[in-house]
């Protein structure tokens, strides 16, 4: 009889803890992002006749290139000509800006030089470029991308909806506006308390 009251007692504190402290599960169709550099060129759904393409940073260069594997097998005179293409000016899309005295500081200029079947080098650096370029918002890697280069940059998470997508912020984010985004096959972004 004591033990049985011993072992109801531990159950109920049990439950009582549990249910005070109890998260909403997790919607089991979301996914986590890679990195954004971890994504390769078969991950975007782009133009076929785009061979190769490279993300860079007024601060750090080259940021990502998609994909290291093809950009290693790139003759020596198409790399010079991607790297000329890139250094023409240091132009970029500079979409976020944080507020005045944000610990943030500065954010870095960014910018898209992509190579084409012919051998052309060229460069993105505005929002409406970069539209076109990445055409309809169908995968997981044009959406980190396309939210990154409208300085949605602390997104961990998506999942995919009717009308496109749902990107959640990361716990934690330094500078949240919202909980999630929703995106819309044409780079709409939508805010969702």
């Amino acid at each position: 009889m004591k033990r049985n009251v011993v072992l109801l007692s531990v159950l109920f504190i049990a439950a009582i803890l549990f249910a005070g402290c109890r998260q909403p599960l997790p919607d089991i169709t979301e996914k986590q992002f890679k990195k954004l550099c971890d994504y390769r060129l078969k991950d975007f759904h782009l133009s076929p006749d785009i061979r190769y393409f490279t993300l860079y940073s007024s601060y750090s260069g080259v940021r990502c290139r998609y994909d290291p594997e093809i950009y290693r097998s790139l003759e020596e005179k198409l790399k010079d000509t991607i790297v000329q293409v890139s250094q023409k000016d240091q132009n970029g899309m500079r979409l976020y800006v944080p507020p005045v005295g944000s610990v943030l500081g500065p954010v870095p200029a960014e910018w898209i030089v992509y190579l084409d079947d012919a051998g052309r080098a060229h460069k993105i650096t505005d929002r409406r470029e970069l539209r076109q370029f990445l055409g309809k918002i169908d995968t997981p890697a044009e959406l980190l991308l396309w939210l990154r280069l409208n300085g949605k940059i602390d997104v961990c998470s998506y999942r995919r909806t009717v009308g496109g997508y749902t990107a959640r912020f990361c716990k934690g984010a330094m500078m949240p506006q919202g909980d999630s985004y929703d995106v819309k096959p044409d780079g709409t972004i939508s805010e969702i308390k």
